[in-house]
C-alpha cells in the first residue's frame, strides 16, 4: 500500500489534522492527497507519521501444536501484521498455483525448514510484518482468561514493539480452540482497549476473533510463521523476516499485573452497571451475589472465588445508603 491509500485510509481524521499531526501545512497536505510533486523532506515527514499511524491494520496469531504437560509449558506464538488487503497474495500464490478457495489450507507441519525460510523470504513484503515470541500455554494471574492471556501478551509486546499512536481499525484473528469462548474473547477485547490506552495508542476500534485458519489465508500465513520460530535458527528467522520479539522477564511480569488490575476493575465496573436503581432491590440484588458466590467458595478446593467475594463486599459498602449498610454488615 503506497502512502496516498494509507492517508486515505485514515479517513476520520480531516485535512487540517493530518496536516498538523504531519507537520505540514494545508496546501502542502492538499498537494499529497492529490498525488501531486512534494519536497523530499515533506515525503520523509508523511512517511514517518505513517509508520505510526495506521487505519487498517490486522493482526493474525497461531501458535504449533503443543501439548500442555508439566514438562512442555511453554509454546512459540506468532503474530503477524498485515496492512493492505492484497500483502498475502503471492503467499496465496505460491500455496495454491491453481487457486484458492475458502476451506483450501496447507499446513507448515512436516515441511523442512529451508522450504519454509525460501518460501517466507520470497513472500514478504512491506505490508507484511511477522513477529514470534515465547510464552507460557496459560497465565493463571488472570483466571477467567488461562487461555486466551497469551495471545494478549503476544498483542501488546507487538504493538509495543512497533510503537503504533494511533490505529483506526484494529482486527486480530486467533486460530480457533476450543477455549476460545464467545465471552473470552469479549472480554479479551476490553481488556486490550483498556491496555492500549495506557499505551497511549488511539484505537477507534478494535476486535477480537477466533477463526478457522482454513477460510483465512493471514491465519495460515501465521501458521508458517509460528511453525518455523520453533524450529529454524535466528539467522534463518532473520532471512524469513521474521522478528524475534525480545522477552523482558520484568516488564512481561508488569505487563500481566497491570493485565490483572484492570480485569478486575472492568469486572467491577460491569457489576456496578447491573445494580438496580431501586434501594431496596439493590440491597437484596448484592445479598444474592454474595451468597452465591460464598457457596462457591465455599465448596472450592482452591479457594479460588475469594477474590470474588471481596469484591461483592466492597460493591455493598461502596454502593448502597449509608441508612441501608447496616443490612448488609449484619447479613455478613
Amino acid at each position: 500500500m503506497d502512502n496516498l491509500q494509507q492517508l486515505q485510509s485514515l479517513n476520520h481524521l480531516s485535512l487540517q489534522t493530518l496536516a498538523t499531526k504531519i507537520g505540514i501545512s494545508l496546501p502542502t497536505m492538499k498537494k499529497v492527497m492529490a498525488n501531486g510533486p512534494i519536497a523530499k523532506r515533506t515525503e520523509a515527514k508523511v512517511a514517518e507519521f505513517l509508520h505510526k499511524n495506521v487505519g487498517h491494520a490486522r493482526l493474525f496469531l497461531d501458535e504449533p501444536i503443543y501439548k500442555a504437560t508439566k514438562s512442555a509449558n511453554t509454546m512459540s506464538l506468532s503474530c503477524v501484521l498485515i496492512k493492505a488487503d492484497n500483502a498475502c497474495d503471492s503467499f496465496r500464490e505460491s500455496m495454491y498455483p491453481l487457486g484458492w478457495r475458502p476451506g483450501d489450507e496447507v499446513k507448515a507441519a512436516g515441511k523442512d525448514i529451508d522450504t519454509l525460510v525460501n518460501l517466507l523470504s520470497t513472500v514478504s513484503n512491506d505490508d507484511i510484518q511477522a513477529f514470534y515470541t515465547k510464552t507460557l500455554t496459560t497465565y493463571d494471574d488472570i483466571p477467567e482468561l488461562k487461555f486466551i492471556c497469551p495471545y494478549i501478551v503476544t498483542i501488546l509486546e507487538t504493538l509495543t514493539h512497533l510503537q503504533f499512536e494511533s490505529i483506526n481499525h484494529l482486527d486480530i484473528f486467533l486460530d480457533m480452540r476450543n477455549e476460545f469462548s464467545p465471552e473470552a474473547l469479549s472480554a479479551g477485547s476490553q481488556l486490550l482497549k483498556a491496555f492500549l490506552k495506557l499505551m497511549r495508542c488511539q484505537i477507534g476500534s478494535l476486535q477480537l476473533i477466533a477463526k478457522d485458519s482454513r477460510n483465512f489465508i493471514g491465519l495460515q500465513y501465521a501458521d508458517f510463521v509460528a511453525n518455523l520460530s520453533m524450529r529454524a535458527k535466528e539467522t534463518q528467522l532473520t532471512t524469513a523476516k521474521i522478528t524475534s520479539l525480545t522477552v523482558n522477564k520484568s516488564e512481561r511480569n508488569q505487563m500481566l499485573l497491570t493485565l490483572s488490575g484492570l480485569q478486575q476493575r472492568i469486572i467491577r465496573h460491569h457489576r456496578v452497571a447491573s445494580i438496580p436503581a431501586n434501594p431496596p432491590q439493590t440491597i437484596k440484588y448484592l445479598l444474592e451475589c454474595i451468597r452465591e458466590v460464598a457457596y462457591r467458595e465455599r465448596t472450592s478446593q482452591n479457594r479460588s472465588s475469594f477474590g470474588q467475594l471481596k469484591q461483592a463486599m466492597q460493591l455493598c459498602t461502596d454502593q448502597l445508603p449509608k441508612a441501608d449498610q447496616h443490612i448488609i454488615l449484619n447479613a455478613k
